[in-house]
């Protein structure tokens, strides 16, 4: 009798623990190897374990961030997959976005150099980021603006609780982003130096975290306090650089190593091996998702055995769109610039895309910030939102850095036969309530040669004016 009562005791005291356990997921940069986050997901929802807290670092960001914002896989893998995906992930532009009213004339220009004033010198300024970030600007504020609201900018009340990783480039250390805009934190954990630009969050600049911390379990228990955590990394670890490999010394040099190691007593680790994706294949998605699937069900029995807690799928849908039901519809109303101290130049950007309209939808604030991206006179613009709740629209703030008003441009043609060629640009710009541009461009060769000045006058009005003589 008194044995029969102490199983029972023992077996009410272990559905009690298993049914307190809570489990954070950690996922690990690795670029487009990191797709493989979605087929863990996957396989862990398809198997009924609980995801109580998400975190990761650049692509383990991304992913964590959706899944967070009540993205469910299947439509994490149609996104990845999508058309939109690739215009984001290469920053060109759409067909249907392409504003040729204000391109300029193609012209065979291999470096573009900046020329401005600093600290009283004038500085040459070198290209910063192989790839341009507006059109991943615009897809994270696209996709996150309406969670970023749900959530009241508190990443502890998305429906699943979540951080990222960035590096604060100044001051050589981690970020974790628990608040604000996420769109903007998932940005900053994914902004990988050279391809894309660093943005700036409350005053710091911020690169991808996986330069410093690229497996974030120690801010998951420092947050979160799991009982359980499971780690997936798709990461690399370090190489030793030989002398001829000038990346992987870089690489080596400006990235700090990362501790991936799961104790058993903390939870598990999930390990997904890679020999032939490399940073942006994101074209291989869909056996790299398998991958990651393959990985988890690999090792499910174990996991299992470490968390006894289970929660069905049906519940986990029904809190998706209970959350996905908080989200407001994007309309715009207030727009503030920043970045530009003129008020005639701020006055130029906002009826450059209201029009004098009181409100505008997302399709029209897509068409009319592709257009300001095509203008020469802006390098830069980011937008960010904010929910009002007194008005029911988003206020938009425009994060806009101006083009320098010099620039010099260094190209030309080569070829086996003799007729090379070379060029050389020269740009001013300059506005207020209107834009002013002076170009001049000067081609040499054998064959032909030329010169060439113009000037161009941009009025914005309810119509856009551009007077173009050469």
């Amino acid at each position: 009798m008194i044995r029969s009562l102490f199983i029972i005791l023992l077996l009410t005291l272990t559905v009690a623990q298993s049914s307190a356990q809570s489990v954070g997921l950690v996922l690990s940069g690795g670029g487009a190897k990191g797709m493989a986050h979605i087929g863990v997901i996957r396989a862990l929802e398809e198997n009924n374990i609980p995801i109580d807290y998400i975190s990761g670092t650049s692509i383990g960001a991304i992913i964590g961030g959706l899944y967070a914002a009540g993205y469910s896989t299947e439509e994490m893998e149609e996104l990845f997959k999508s058309d939109d995906f690739y215009f984001w992930s290469t920053g060109k532009i759409q067909r249907e976005y392409r504003y040729y009213f204000k391109r300029q004339e193609e012209d065979p220009t291999w470096i573009q150099l900046r020329v401005a004033k600093k600290d009283e010198k004038v500085k040459i300024l070198p290209p910063t980021n192989i790839i341009p970030g507006e059109q991943m600007d615009f897809a994270f504020m696209e996709l996150t603006a309406a969670t970023s609201a749900a959530c009241n900018y508190d990443f502890n009340q998305l429906m699943v609780p979540y951080f990222c990783i960035a590096a604060d480039v100044n001051n050589s250390k981690p970020l974790v982003l628990r608040n604000g805009d996420l769109g903007n934190a998932m940005r900053a954990s994914m902004t990988v130096p050279l391809y894309f630009k660093p943005i700036e969050i409350e005053g710091k600049l911020l690169f991808d975290g996986g330069l410093l911390n690229n497996f974030p379990t120690d801010h998951m228990k420092e947050i979160f306090n799991p009982d359980i955590i499971i780690g997936h990394k798709v990461a690399d670890d370090a190489k030793a650089a030989d002398a001829d490999d000038v990346m992987q010394q870089i690489s080596n040099m400006v990235m700090r190593p990362t501790n991936f190691e799961i104790k058993p007593q903390d939870g598990i680790l999930l390990e997904t091996k890679f020999n032939n994706v490399g940073l942006l294949d994101f074209d291989k998605i869909d056996s790299v998702l398998v991958r990651g699937e393959q990985t988890t069900l690999a090792a499910i029995d174990s996991i299992k055995q470490l968390i006894k807690r289970r929660v069905p799928q049906e519940i986990i849908q029904a809190k998706r769109d209970s959350f996905n039901t908080r989200k407001p519809e994007l309309n715009f109303q207030n727009i503030q610039v920043e970045g530009v101290t003129d008020p005639m130049q701020r006055q130029f950007i906002i009826q450059s895309i209201k029009h004098r309209n009181n409100t505008v939808t997302l399709s029209t604030l897509k068409t009319e910030y592709f257009k300001l991206v095509a203008d020469e006179q802006l390098k830069s613009i980011q937008p960010i939102t904010r929910y009002n709740t007194n008005t029911g629209y988003f206020d938009l703030h425009l994060k806009v850095e101006p083009e320098k008003r010099l620039d010099l441009s260094i190209g030309g043609n080569i070829s086996t036969k003799p007729i090379n060629q070379g060029f050389a640009a020269v740009n001013f710009r300059t506005y207020k309530s209107r834009a002013y541009s002076l170009h001049s461009n000067i081609y040499f060769g054998r064959f032909y040669s030329s010169f060439k000045l113009g000037v161009v006058l941009t009025i914005q009005h309810r119509c856009l004016f551009i007077l173009n003589h050469t």
